[in-house]
């Protein structure tokens, strides 16, 4: 028993390193929300397969049901995984961040083609101004902020429009 005990004391830095890691983390948190989910669904599969050990014989109608009851259960089961992974990373990596204020600059390096291009206007919330941060230290404008005319701008802005 000593030496498993030592062992163990000699991967508690193994153990300690690989429980912190936030991607490993979020595996973990996504099959833990599953659990439920695998216990509700495996009923499905019980009920459709434990009575032919009797040599009992569901209804094709009803093993069908069984069965897509089942499928479903599978398919939220995928999307609850994904759902957690995503939620525990997002919160791991949120709490690294600084709280931010109305009025604070944010620099984000470097979005690609998604900064203004897959930018949603949910709730009426107008896209920001980008800034272009040079190698010489000068900082250019290269969107404009949106205003409220911008918004309703394809309910107003063209002939043909239906508000004028």
């Amino acid at each position: 028993m000593e030496k498993i005990i030592a062992a163990v004391d000699r991967m508690k830095p193994f153990f300690e390193k690989v429980s912190n890691n936030p991607y490993l983390r979020a595996i973990r948190d996504g099959f833990v929300s599953c659990l439920p989910v695998i216990l509700f669904s495996s009923l499905f599969i019980l009920v459709a397969c434990i009575p032919e050990i009797w040599d009992f014989k569901w209804d094709d109608y009803v093993s069908g049901l069984l069965w897509q009851a089942y499928g479903y259960s599978m398919g939220i089961l995928s999307v609850l995984m994904v759902a957690t992974i995503a939620k525990s990373l997002t919160d791991n990596f949120n709490h690294k961040l600084p709280k931010i204020e109305i009025g604070d600059r944010i620099i984000i390096h470097d979005a690609g083609a998604h900064g203004h291009a897959m930018g949603f206007q949910y709730n009426g919330k107008l896209r920001s101004a980008e800034l272009l941060l040079r190698q010489d230290g000068s900082v250019e404008m290269i969107r404009r902020a949106e205003t409220n005319a911008d918004y309703f701008a394809t309910l107003t802005g063209f002939a043909g429009a239906i508000m004028k």
